[in-house]
């Protein structure tokens, strides 16, 4: 796999570059390269396959791409996964590390409860990561419901970052992720909550946490597809792709969700993030979406106060 990514950086930088195997014996599947890292199911999900426009704000925590080696696999009919990983922590965007910092990280889902036949079905998860970064620093910013990179300007987002910790020296930090997802006919929904703890040099330990709610109906009757390898929603189908005649209308969703992050903790403020967001999928084809969010954002600052901002922002994407 080679994923190439044309605009994100202002210029040509890589997404997935990694070598996979399969029917490997014991783990069924292997992979060796720069990939996502296994924590969290809004993290495993690509862009294509997000309910809203960008991931929640709790995903400053994932440790996301890096490079390094995993195994995967699917067990109970596929009713089980399972995915561990073994990487140079932190990578840039060409898979380079400064130093020999290492993490490691593992997911697992289950399928409690599934009825093919009705489109039901309940979705539990745990995630852990641990890792010692080679630079002893972590750092944990997002910005608020939407971000496009832009090179024109000075910090290379449209978008600023409104929760940030800075550089905190680490000895070693430490991951956990909780998830719960089900789905009923045309209607989906998922919540994760996740922590970060770090063990600060020349400081106290240190706890941060988010975690968002979010739901999915599709008003015109189409059930969203389940992933049972990768554990993840995968983008809606419509019965019926547009046209600009009588017959076709696509697939029409709502959306919405809240989410919460707090990065304050004993002698780092980097500020408390919640969220409304709003959002309007209408899916023109298998492959092609427009969408329309609108986010309430509000802020607790520990030098500014409290103070809220709206976002609103629209996208049409084309998979080819």
């Amino acid at each position: 796999m080679v994923d190439l990514d044309f605009a994100a950086s202002g210029h040509p930088s890589f997404r997935d570059v990694y070598l996979g195997f399969r029917s490997v014996p014991y783990v069924q599947n292997a992979a060796l390269g720069y990939y996502k890292q296994p924590f969290g199911m809004d993290a495993e999900s690509s862009g294509q396959e997000l309910l809203f426009m960008e991931r929640q704000p709790p995903f400053a925590f994932a440790p996301f791409r890096q490079t390094g080696m995993g195994v995967n696999g699917t067990g109970h009919n596929e009713r089980l996964t399972y995915r561990a990983s073994f990487y140079a922590f932190p990578t840039d965007s060409f898979g380079v590390s400064a130093g020999d910092g290492m993490a490691t990280s593992a997911r697992i889902t289950g399928l409690p409860y599934l009825d093919e036949e009705r489109g039901r079905l309940m979705h539990l998860g745990v995630g852990y990561g641990i890792g010692d970064p080679s630079d002893s620093m972590v750092r944990y910013a997002i910005e608020p419901s939407f971000f496009v990179t832009d090179p024109a300007t000075d910090d290379g987002s449209s978008v600023p970052v409104f929760v940030d910790t800075g550089d905190i020296p680490t000895r070693l930090f430490q991951l956990l992720n909780f998830e719960l997802a089900g789905a009923a006919g045309p209607i989906r929904w998922q919540a994760e909550t996740r922590f970060a703890f770090v063990d600060q040099i020349g400081g106290p330990g240190l706890a941060f946490s988010g975690s968002y709610f979010q739901i999915g109906w599709v008003l015109t009757g189409e059930r969203p597809e389940y992933d049972r390898r990768r554990a993840i929603f995968h983008r809606v189908v419509p019965d019926e792709e547009f046209d600009f005649g009588p017959s076709g209308c696509g697939a029409w969703e709502l959306a919405a969700g809240w989410s919460v992050i707090d990065l304050d903790n004993r002698n780092v403020a980097g500020g408390k993030m919640s969220a409304w967001t709003f959002g309007l999928n209408w899916y023109m084809s298998e492959y092609t979406r427009f969408m329309l969010n609108c986010s309430p954002v509000f802020l607790d600052d520990a030098t500014f106060g409290r103070s809220r901002a709206s976002v609103i922002a629209t996208r049409f994407q084309a998979a080819f």
